[in-house]
């Protein structure tokens, strides 16, 4: 499920997100929040798909920026579609078990969004000073 999201949204959108858009706007008080929770300290202990994508070497901080935008799609996406599961409780029962196991799936792409949006504002800043 994972990797045809991604494939999918590269697909549509082929890494040209608006980085401008209110919905990726990261605003102070949620960057505190980043902070807060030390995003810095773990973003790069997770795995990544594909680094060379978000290699500051390779790529314009304008490319980078719409990187993580669709980078949050999908992993926005694949938190709803983690719920998903919880539907076969109805065959199979259990339904806490997909409960838990949908909320757990669904909060390790949550990390995902907050790192590309710990990095968006980051980028964002460089942008706009530049």
């Amino acid at each position: 499920m994972r990797l045809v999201t991604g494939i999918i949204v590269n697909a549509v959108m082929g890494n040209k997100a608006d980085h401008r858009r209110a919905w990726f706007r990261v605003g102070e008080g949620e960057f505190a929040f980043y902070k807060c929770i030390n995003v810095k300290k773990w973003k790069d202990k997770m795995p990544t798909y594909d680094k060379g994508s978000f290699d500051i070497r390779q790529h314009s901080l304008e490319e980078l920026a719409q990187v993580t935008c669709q980078s949050e799609i999908v992993h926005e996406i694949i938190i709803a579609a983690s719920f998903m599961p919880i539907i076969a409780s109805v065959r199979f029962g259990e339904l806490p078990v997909f409960i838990i196991t949908s909320c757990v799936a669904a909060g390790i792409d949550l990390m995902y969004v907050f790192i590309q949006r710990f990095n968006r504002y980051r980028l964002m800043r460089m942008i706009n000073r530049s």
